[in-house]
C-alpha cells in the first residue's frame, strides 16, 4: 500500500513535533512548511492526499 502523503502548514514546529513523530513512525509521508508562500507552491508542484493548516492557530475568541 502507498503512503499517504500529507502536507502540514504550521508556524510553531516544535508543538507539533510529537504530532509528526507519530504519523511518520506510522508510515505517513510528510512535507512541513512555516509559511503559506512555501505551503502554496507545495500544493502547485506535488500531490497531497490530505492538507493540515494550522493546527494550534487560536480561536478569534480566544485572542481578546
Amino acid at each position: 500500500m502507498k503512503a499517504l502523503r500529507i502536507l502540514v502548514l504550521e508556524n510553531g514546529l516544535d508543538s507539533i513535533s510529537d504530532f509528526v513523530e507519530v504519523l511518520k513512525s506510522d508510515g505517513f509521508y510528510l512535507d512541513i512548511c512555516e509559511n503559506s508562500n512555501d505551503f502554496l507552491e507545495s500544493i502547485y508542484n506535488n500531490h497531497y492526499d490530505l492538507y493540515i493548516i494550522e493546527i494550534n492557530e487560536k480561536h478569534p475568541k480566544d485572542l481578546s
